[in-house]
């Protein structure tokens, strides 16, 4: 069965905005979601990055809720398997 993608997109801004970022919780997965951040982070950085996505998935939780047994769907966040995360070109 082929399950459609949906992508969620964070209001919240970081910095500029200039850059787009994709966060996919392994959890739920093809599903991911879009944030905007500072043009001056550098998204090749593993270090800054990982401590950026817990800021961005706590965002995106405040917007979208927390996975539960009440809110098991998408785009509730499910962080807890990890996560990966790309530039998404605008």
């Amino acid at each position: 069965m082929n399950e459609k993608t949906t992508v969620a997109h964070c209001d919240y801004i970081f910095g500029d905005g200039k850059q787009l970022i994709y966060i996919q919780c392994l959890n739920t997965r093809p599903h991911y979601y879009t944030i905007n951040i500072d043009s001056n982070i550098d998204v090749d950085d593993q270090d800054i990055m990982s401590e950026l996505t817990e800021e961005c998935l706590d965002k995106i939780e405040e917007q979208y809720g927390r996975h539960s047994e009440e809110q098991d769907d998408f785009p509730a966040v499910a962080s807890g398997c990890g996560w990966s995360w790309g530039l998404e070109e605008i």
